[in-house]
């Protein structure tokens, strides 16, 4: 019977209770020192809130690169605004109806800011060269 010790696998080196409480030592000895490079007071510090939105302004900013080859916007308004959805996304660089339609959106969320109770957009577009009013946005109470 050999007494000789073999690791798990080839090439593995031999544990024993020396080599493990000395890796133990090291890993403590690395942690204590990487919470040291931030002190207690910096990493209690909150991020100011604008210092915040610009931080996330630019994060949107690369992940609308990604939508729609980079042709997509975004108009966010505060959470605290009560707005139904607080973030508009629109095309940037699409066609003038697509543009339109943003903006009526825009515009029907400010509408039910001044009247809650106007939830319907209708957006029209005359046919006839004699009607006069030529692009219409209805905001009205839904029945």
């Amino acid at each position: 019977m050999s007494t000789r010790k073999v690791a798990a696998a080839e090439g593995m080196p031999n544990i024993n209770r020396r080599t493990a409480l000395v890796a133990g030592a090291n890993l403590a000895l690395s942690v204590a020192v990487v919470g040291a490079a931030v002190s207690p007071s910096e990493a209690s510090q909150p991020e100011h809130p604008w210092a915040k939105a610009r931080r996330l302004a630019r994060e949107l900013s690369e992940a609308l690169t990604q939508c729609d080859d980079g042709h997509s916007m975004a108009y966010i308004y505060p959470s605290s605004a009560g707005y139904h959805s607080n973030v508009l996304f629109g095309d940037m660089e699409g066609s003038a109806e697509h543009r339109l339609e943003f903006h009526a959106k825009a515009y029907a969320m400010a509408a039910r800011d001044i009247d809650p109770t106007a939830t319907s957009l209708w957006m029209g577009r005359a046919v006839d060269p004699e009607n006069p009013h030529r692009f219409n946005i209805v905001i009205v109470q839904e029945a």
